[in-house]
């Protein structure tokens, strides 16, 4: 892992997660940008997001997210899963929906795009903890 990897896997690990996505587009994207603001539009306000755009070898696009749901009471974060994942394949297709179990391992995951040749990233939501 390089300076720049271990610079964001460090700021992502200072957050807390609830939720890793995958997202993989029924109907091609070639857009990165494009691609992640259609995925953020669908997220349903999370307090914080990270999205990293990855290409298949085809060119194809899928997305990749942590989120953060700080608002939300105990039940309502109990559904939120399976409320996102129907979210996200009824607009793009094949998607998945995980509880963060180690946030290391979802921020190092997410944080080793951002060198990637061609790789589009953004962030989301205005609860972010800065240290």
């Amino acid at each position: 892992m390089n300076d720049i990897n271990r610079a964001y896997a460090s700021f992502l690990q200072q957050q807390s997660w609830d939720y890793f996505a995958t997202v993989t587009f029924r109907t091609e994207r070639k857009d990165p940008y494009i691609a992640v603001q259609r995925v953020i539009e669908t997220s349903g306000n999370p307090s914080r997001g990270f999205y990293a755009v990855e290409p298949h070898s085809t060119g194809a696009l899928h997305v990749h997210a942590i989120l953060a749901y700080d608002d939300m009471s105990p039940r309502v974060k109990e559904f939120m899963p399976y409320t996102l994942w129907s979210d996200y394949f009824k607009r793009f297709g094949r998607s998945k929906v995980e509880r963060v179990r180690e946030q290391s391992d979802v921020s190092n995951y997410c944080a080793k795009y951002v060198t990637k040749r061609g790789f589009h990233y953004e962030f989301s939501g205005n609860n972010w903890t800065l240290s």
